[in-house]
């Protein structure tokens, strides 16, 4: 079965077309700035764990300096 569109029709159906592949963009682009973000917050804990490994170090060291 054909319908037949009125151009009105098929305007506003081309308009729902382009929001949906517009939606289709921007949804990846947050998949992707989300991974992103994902990525540097996993760096940021790493570092953040690492100085305190660090810090823990620092104290041990001290502690051991001060006693002699």
């Amino acid at each position: 079965m054909k319908i037949n569109f009125t151009e009105d029709q098929k305007a506003q159906l081309q308009g729902v077309v382009v929001a949906d592949e517009e939606l289709r963009r921007l949804r990846a682009q947050v998949a992707l700035i989300e991974t992103a973000r994902l990525a540097y917050n996993a760096a940021l804990v790493e570092l953040l764990e690492s100085k305190e490994a660090d810090n823990t170090d620092h104290e041990v060291m001290k502690d051991t300096s001060s006693e002699e």
